[in-house]
């Protein structure tokens, strides 16, 4: 949203708030049907966020819309079992791997990996990607050691030495994994940058190559690279 201050051609000032971009402006809204601009007040801004909403009730249907409050910042942390919730979301992503098939499982997910508008990424055939989970395992309060049980050093050294690569890039959501800045230190051609995930996802689905450990994002995104072949 925008706050712009106008004169009209009798010299009145008066305030618009808008909630669309134009050419002159950078604005947006979450809300479908808000005007593109309104004369700044409190009634006028909660009057025509009520009409936005029930315009949009009326065509998503009334059960995704509630007047029932809710304080968005109580701490529901508490209530959560960490481990719990790891355990209960890494068995649903092996389910899903592992009952359906490769063609079901990216067609299922296809639709949803373009909406979230990954970064066009160029991969070179003789590039080498390294994935390297980091995260959650390397957390003290989770231990997913167990379940999650990461490859030493003298796995990608080896491989390292017996295969060559023109450009080696480690794709790793933190440097928490003791072996990144290892692999740094030995390597002069290895290279690493964090990144959102967004670009993560991208790498990773455009490489020609990739070494890595045991991850299920891992294991999902692959699916949707067609250039894999080491």
């Amino acid at each position: 949203m925008l706050f712009k201050n106008l004169i009209d051609e009798h010299g009145n000032n008066s305030t618009k708030l808008f909630m669309r971009g134009t050419p002159r402006y950078e604005a947006g809204s979450r809300f479908k049907y808000i005007p593109d601009y309104i004369d700044f007040s409190y009634d006028n801004l909660v009057n025509d966020i009520a009409t936005a909403l029930d315009k949009q009730a009326e065509e998503d249907g009334e059960q995704f819309f509630t007047n029932e409050s809710k304080n968005a910042y109580e701490d529901t942390t508490k209530d959560l079992d960490f481990d719990d919730l790891m355990i209960k979301s890494n068995q649903l992503i092996s389910s899903l791997i592992e009952n359906n098939s490769a063609e079901d499982f990216k067609a299922y997910y296809q639709t949803r990996i373009i909406q979230i508008n990954l970064p066009k990424i160029l991969t070179h055939p003789n590039d080498l990607h390294i994935y390297i989970r980091g995260g959650d395992i390397f957390n003290a309060h989770y231990n997913g050691y167990k379940e999650y049980p990461q490859p030493p050093l003298c796995f990608y050294t080896t491989i390292l030495k017996v295969f060559k690569f023109r450009k080696i890039i480690i794709i790793s959501e933190d440097s928490l994994n003791p072996v990144i800045p290892e692999l740094i230190h030995k390597n002069s051609l290895i290279k690493y940058t964090k990144h959102n995930i967004k670009i993560d996802i991208s790498y990773l689905i455009n490489s020609y190559n990739i070494v890595a450990g045991k991850s299920s994002f891992l294991t999902s995104a692959i699916k949707f690279n067609d250039k894999l072949k080491f």
